[in-house]
Parts: C-alpha cells; sequence; structure tokens
C-alpha cells in the first residue's frame, strides 16, 4: 500500500525527463527537500501543470512509492506574481534557490529553514530591498545550518586578527590570521566588509539602513559565492 502525504512547499527547480515528465525539486515544510516524480506534467492537459512552477508557495500531495515519491496534486496558495514578473527579482529568487539547493540534504526538515524561505519570498514580492534581503537570508541560513563565520578572532588560531589583513575561510569557519592564512581556502576580505557582515548577524533592521558603495556590494555578493560551508 502506498500512503499519500499533503504539505505547503516551495518548487525551486526542475528538470524535464522524456516528452512528457519532469522531477520536481521542492523544498516542503513537513519533510524538508523532495525530489517528486511529476508523470506527465509537461502535457497541455494535465491538472499538474499550472501549479507547478517556482516562486509559488503551493500544496502539494504525493505518493510515497517503493522507488521515488510520485506528485498526484498541487495547487497554488501565493503565486508571488512580483518575482515571476520581474527578471531581476527572478534572479534574486534563482540564487537563493540554488543556495538551498547545494547546501541542505534531501529529506532534512527544519522549522528554521522553512520559515526563513517563506519570509524571504515574501520579502522579495513586496519589496524592493532585494539586495539587503538576500545577504540577510544568506548568512542566516548558513547560521542556522550550524556553518556561522567567527568574525571576532582567528577561526583557526583563536588568537587576534588585524584589520588591514583580513582574510575568510568557510573551511575553517571565519576570519583567519596572517599565520594561517592559507591561499588555497583563505580570501582576503575588507575591514568594512567583515563589519557589515557582522551587522547582519547581529543587527538586521540596521543593516537595512545602511548605505553601501557599489564596490562593496560587489565584495559581499562575490564572499556569498566564495563562503560555501558544504564545498
Amino acid at each position: 500500500m502506498f500512503f499519500r502525504y499533503r504539505t505547503e512547499g516551495v518548487v525551486i527547480y526542475k528538470k524535464n525527463i522524456g516528452d512528457f515528465d519532469r522531477v520536481l525539486t521542492v523544498y516542503t515544510k513537513e519533510f524538508g527537500k523532495l525530489r517528486l516524480f511529476a508523470k506527465s506534467i509537461r502535457k497541455s492537459t494535465s491538472k499538474l501543470r499550472s501549479g507547478a512552477e517556482p516562486f509559488s508557495l503551493v500544496e502539494i500531495e504525493f505518493i510515497n512509492g517503493k522507488t521515488k515519491k510520485t506528485l498526484t496534486d498541487i495547487k497554488t496558495i501565493n503565486p508571488y506574481l512580483r518575482i515571476n514578473r520581474d527578471l531581476g527579482k527572478t534572479s534574486i529568487g534563482d540564487k537563493i534557490f540554488n543556495d538551498i539547493d547545494k547546501t541542505i540534504k534531501d529529506e532534512e526538515r527544519d522549522s528554521r529553514v522553512w520559515n526563513l524561505v517563506k519570509r524571504v519570498l515574501l520579502s522579495i514580492d513586496s519589496d524592493d530591498m532585494d539586495f539587503y534581503t538576500y545577504h540577510l537570508f544568506f548568512w542566516e541560513l548558513i547560521t542556522i545550518l550550524g556553518y556561522g563565520p567567527q568574525l571576532y578572532c582567528c577561526s583557526e588560531c583563536s588568537g587576534p586578527v588585524i584589520p588591514g589583513e583580513l582574510a575568510l575561510s568557510s573551511v575553517s569557519g571565519g576570519l583567519v590570521c596572517g599565520a594561517c592564512y592559507s591561499d588555497k581556502t583563505s580570501f582576503p576580505v575588507t575591514d568594512d566588509v567583515v563589519k557589515i557582515i557582522r551587522i547582519i548577524l547581529k543587527d538586521k533592521k540596521k543593516f537595512k539602513k545602511i548605505k553601501i558603495d557599489e564596490s562593496t556590494r560587489k565584495s559581499l555578493w562575490i564572499i556569498s559565492e566564495k563562503y560555501n560551508p558544504i564545498g
């Protein structure tokens, strides 16, 4: 006997299979990240077709079979229309979903991640502070996952770090001093960037009020790419 399950979720990735089928990656409230087989979903007559797009909060039903989980129903709860219609917001959404997919293992439920995903999508859909929203999301996500960086001393030797000579390492888990620096696992960061990340982790409201110049913004984007705790 196969059991049916229902839960809320967000489609974060889709992969076409054959002529009409698709595999959906869905981050869900009850089950964490799932891979769901959607049979014939690409047919124009499929009842699953309309709700199975990224950037929508949905309710799904699936069957847990012997070899795969099969999607049997999907209904849209919130389509987050601005994200779907704005290329800039779509790009931010894609980046967020990529972070989720590469850092979170399948079927590991975490209510904190679920609440974060819902909150960040609502924020992107409802305001125009996408740069700030993304970086608040990124650093909160890795902190939830247990990879929050040490930013006040060397994460290798616990010694002091010297302003003007700062480097960050996801392998070590934060800032590293000159003696512990390795160009294979560490990368230089400016004092201003470190100060901003500290604010992100301590005071979200204050971060959204800071005026950040273009050079520092570019540095923050680069760091969010390089500081990948999963590798």
